[in-house]
């Protein structure tokens, strides 16, 4: 008998079996072995950025703003490894870059082959930073498409990367896609990266952070 204090302060006589006090111990460091390799998965690849993509049809939204022109290069490398580890077993997807103006890689999301993968690749890189942070419009290209709405297809995944604050008041967006969000499961992730550090090679990206939730206003200031 060993002697174990409760939760309510009184003290209890416990009877503890070893044998099973070790098989339980065995079984612990299996599950946080088992977490352990989780949370490195989830820290890897475009994971580490993105997140794990967890909805069906989805539309990546780029920041392609002015104040990104040189860390270009960082925003297409983060879209070659989600396109590399996350979109094939997506049912669609699409990209649209927005700045100065929309640019989309198709006019309806598409079913992902490992042929249009290759082409959204050489598309992404084309892409060229100019104007500002459009995201009010940029959404509306996703969300209000009437050939993706005449073949019942429903966006399930809105993914915002970008740096900035948008052009538009929060309160028009989180508007916006409340009403665009009434009585479907769209669901729109954030990912904010930092511009702002410095290493060896020179300006980089300092920090990608990621959200994986419903947009709220706290998500865009």
């Amino acid at each position: 008998m060993v002697q174990f204090t409760w939760h309510d302060g009184t003290i209890k006589n416990l009877h503890v079996d070893l044998a099973t006090l070790y098989d339980f111990q065995k079984r612990l460091k299996s599950a946080v072995r088992l977490y352990e390799s989780r949370i490195d998965w989830l820290s890897s690849g475009s994971r580490k950025i993105f997140g794990a993509l967890s909805e069906e049809s989805v539309v990546i939204l780029v920041d392609l703003s002015v104040s990104n022109t040189n860390y270009l290069i960082h925003i297409q490398h983060s879209l070659r490894l989600l396109l590399e580890q996350q979109i094939m077993n997506k049912k669609f997807f699409n990209i649209i870059g927005f700045g100065r103006h929309i640019k989309k890689w198709k006019n309806t999301v598409v079913k992902p082959t490992a042929c249009l993968l290759q082409e959204a690749w050489k598309w992404v890189l084309e892409l060229e930073c100019e104007g500002t942070h459009n995201v009010l419009k940029a959404l509306k290209e996703a969300l209000e498409n009437e050939e993706e709405r005449k073949h019942n297809i429903n966006i399930d995944g809105i993914y915002l990367f970008t740096s900035g604050i948008p052009d538009q008041p929060i309160q028009t967006i989180c508007s916006y896609l409340e009403e665009k969000a009434c009585g479907k499961k769209l669901k729109c992730h954030t990912i904010l990266f930092n511009v702002d550090d410095y290493d060896v090679n020179g300006p980089i990206p300092g920090k990608i952070l990621e959200t994986k939730h419903k947009m709220t206003k706290d998500d865009l200031i």
